[in-house]
């Protein structure tokens, strides 16, 4: 599944739901995207 991350607020959530599934790439690959987006 590809996660798109408009706010910080929701990539964080995404995030956290992610981890619930054990997604770790996934999970991984969110919270690069929430990084790249509060410093582009």
């Amino acid at each position: 599944r590809l996660l798109f991350v408009p706010k910080s607020r929701k990539c964080l959530e995404e995030t956290r739901n992610t981890e619930k599934e054990n997604n770790d790439v996934i999970c991984r690959n969110t919270h690069m995207n929430c990084a790249l987006l509060r410093h582009p």
